[in-house]
């Protein structure tokens, strides 16, 4: 599964699941370099109220990823049907995706 001198290959069920785990599409020209940049503009258009980095960079958002996913998760308090698509969110033993106005839930397990 993993190739030698490559990065490691993660994979998902689905990109919201991929995103919610604080991952990002591959920057490599031959792996997702499209959904990347794709990413990166989202990113950066999506917190441009209060981020003021530098716009060509993945670098800072590395940083802001790994720094969700080291530490503690997220509680949201609010109400759930303000949650955006592609939230995750975690109720009464299971898990759901927010996309439509809906709450999709999951099949995995635990």
């Amino acid at each position: 599964m993993m190739t030698p001198g490559r990065y490691a290959e993660l994979f998902f069920l689905d990109e919201a699941t991929a995103l919610a785990a604080g991952h990002r599409p591959c920057s490599d020209a031959d792996c997702q370099r499209k959904r990347h940049q794709e990413f990166k503009k989202a990113w950066y258009e999506a917190n441009a109220g209060w981020y003021m980095g530098p716009d060509k960079h993945i670098g800072p958002i590395d940083d802001w990823l790994h720094g969700e996913r080291a530490g503690a998760r997220a509680a949201y308090r609010g109400n759930p049907a303000m949650l955006p698509d592609g939230a995750l969110l975690a109720a009464g033993g299971g898990f759901f995706l927010a996309w439509g106005g809906l709450f999709w839930k999951s099949v995995a397990t635990r």
